[in-house]
């Protein structure tokens, strides 16, 4: 029986916010054609998902529709938990009483019609730039971390795989961790290729304000602006590796993580197209 996992669906209703285009002036009417006056139409979307894999679901019956369709829902609502959409129409006016019943511009709400907050507009925005597209499946994700690791050592890949699987069965803490770790890793790899004394990083990257100095030593004989972009890809150390593991209650959750992993690849892609300049 074809299935899908919830986090094949929340990263294609991502991509579908991604693809919006810019509210403004005089727009307001464009985006009350738009998915039933909504941003994104659950029923909409997840007919699309399945139509572009040959399995048109409305087609089916409703218990056949339950599995294919339920986890656009459930992606939905934990995209609203983090304030990047609420429930109902894109233009949010008068939606009153007299429209209860009706199935159109996105009222009254049934559970298929959400739109971007504000906030979610910008996350949207500059997720469409920074988030890498992960495969759907954990095998093959860390298959593609994998990849670096001749250049980073065994310690990041098993730093990346167990963020992977942390991910995988639902422990977002965790992974956020371990992908930190993992950068943890790729940052003491890239020193120590530099500077071609492992024991000398390892004993400076110990000390008191390690970390920074460690990080001056890759950076400070190259461009500023390489420096500057190798040191915003490190930010995953900053938050993932920092504020991830303190002990402390979190409210990280699937999103988060999944970020961390794609930060984690942004880094692990960046430091290898740029290796023998940041070690040279």
């Amino acid at each position: 029986m074809t299935t899908i996992h919830f986090e094949d669906a929340i990263n294609f209703l991502i991509t579908k916010l991604t693809e919006l285009p810019e509210p403004g002036p005089g727009q307001a009417q464009a985006r009350q054609q738009r998915a039933q006056g909504a941003d994104i139409w659950i029923e909409l979307a997840s007919a699309e998902y399945w139509g572009w894999r040959g399995k048109p679901v409305a087609n089916l019956s409703q218990d056949e529709q339950e599995p294919l369709i339920a986890p656009f829902y459930d992606a939905a609502w934990a995209l609203c938990r983090r304030g990047i959409l609420r429930p109902g129409a894109a233009v949010a006016a008068g939606q009153t009483g007299q429209q209860i019943g009706l199935r159109f511009a996105a009222a009254p709400f049934y559970g298929d019609g959400y739109s971007l907050t504000a906030w979610g507009r910008a996350w949207v925005k500059r997720i469409a730039s920074d988030r890498p597209a992960l495969p759907p499946e954990p095998d093959r994700i860390t298959a593609v971390l994998h990849r670096f690791s001749h250049l980073f050592g065994p310690g990041y890949a098993q730093r990346a795989a167990e963020a992977v699987s942390d991910w995988w069965t639902g422990n977002y803490l965790s992974a956020c961790t371990m992908a930190g770790a993992a950068a943890e890793s790729i940052l003491l790899a890239t020193a120590i290729g530099k500077v071609r004394d492992a024991s000398k990083v390892l004993a400076q990257y110990k000390a008191g304000g390690g970390r920074g100095r460690v990080i001056k030593s890759v950076t400070g004989t190259v461009t500023p602006e390489l420096g500057i972009r190798f040191n915003d890809a490190l930010g995953i150390l900053s938050y993932w590796r920092d504020d991830a593991s303190h002990g402390v209650a979190s409210n990280i959750g699937e999103l988060e993580a999944h970020e961390a992993l794609s930060r984690l690849l942004r880094l692990a892609q960046f430091t290898s197209d740029n290796w023998s300049t940041l070690t040279g």
